[in-house]
């Protein structure tokens, strides 16, 4: 398989000068046989001229566009790193891109006036690579910031968060404590009241309906209070208290005659969830 191997500057450079010629050659009206120089010999002095009157500074001429030439693809090569710097300067006629080796005649001539382009208008360069820094900067300052923002925004919630569960977590020890506490307090009453009396519930009820089994097993089973009980163990505390003979017998007399049906009720409540509770397992 043959190797394809890179096109040099000063093979571009050739290319683009043969491809100039040919081009000439090619113009309507003149043939490859009166365009071509025909050399004769000056007989006085030795010289070979031709019959259009050139000489040897035609040949200076050709060379020196030539060079011409290769110094464009040269600076032209050095400058294809900053184009996307810069390229919004760039007249939008002359915005195509494209390997030299690859264009037609047309695009040749616009690279390499967009080369002279960029020669001329080095201050607009240098300027607009600078403007392409700051521009990357104050964006690399907005991206840090936002970020720190979120990580702030993230730290903000994570405290709300922690300091709501360590007040809610107050809140059910302090309604535990509470609950504990009542059972002393009634028994220094005369006369109790529905609001008296020490429900299983975080929320004081303030009617039997509201003794649901969902709110009184989050009672009594909360992380909150009773640390290394299990299940049965707590269940069996609360009948203790909640056994409707010793509570009928202890603290019904003491209730309001007019709640005193009201007090039975939730009371009925309370037992016939703890007796659901104790036929439950252990875990």
């Amino acid at each position: 398989m043959p190797l394809n191997l890179k096109e040099t500057p000063a093979e571009r450079a050739e290319r683009a000068y043969r491809k100039d010629q040919r081009a000439k050659r090619k113009r309507p009206g003149i043939s490859w046989a009166s365009e071509r120089p025909r050399k004769r010999t000056s007989k006085a002095e030795g010289v070979h001229v031709s019959p259009e009157g050139g000489t040897v500074r035609d040949v200076e001429d050709d060379a020196g566009f030539r060079r011409k030439k290769f110094d464009e693809l040269a600076y032209d090569a050095g400058q294809d790193s900053a184009q996307a710097a810069y390229a919004r300067h760039v007249p939008s006629r002359w915005g195509r891109s494209g390997a030299p080796a690859e264009m037609e005649e047309e695009e040749y001539a616009e690279w390499v006036r967009r080369g002279m382009w960029r020669r001329t208008h080095m201050q607009e360069v240098e300027e607009a690579e600078a403007a392409a820094r700051q521009r990357e900067e104050r964006e690399k300052e907005r991206r840090a910031f936002r970020e720190r923002e979120k990580r702030e925004a993230r730290e903000r919630e994570r405290r709300r968060e922690v300091r709501r569960r360590e007040k809610e977590l107050k809140g059910k020890l302090d309604a535990w404590e509470a609950y504990e506490r009542g059972w002393g307090r009634m028994a220094e009453l005369e006369r109790v009241r529905w609001e008296d009396v020490p429900w299983p519930v975080f929320e004081h009820p303030s009617a039997p309906e509201e003794l649901t089994g969902e709110r009184m097993r989050e009672f009594l089973f909360s992380d909150a209070h009773s640390s290394g009980k299990g299940k049965k163990e707590r269940v069996r505390e609360a009948l203790l208290r909640w056994h409707p003979d010793k509570f009928e017998g202890r603290w019904m007399g003491r209730v309001r005659e007019g709640e005193r049906e009201m007090v039975r009720e939730g009371m009925g409540r309370v037992v016939r969830f703890l007796g659901e509770l104790g036929k439950e397992k252990d875990s």
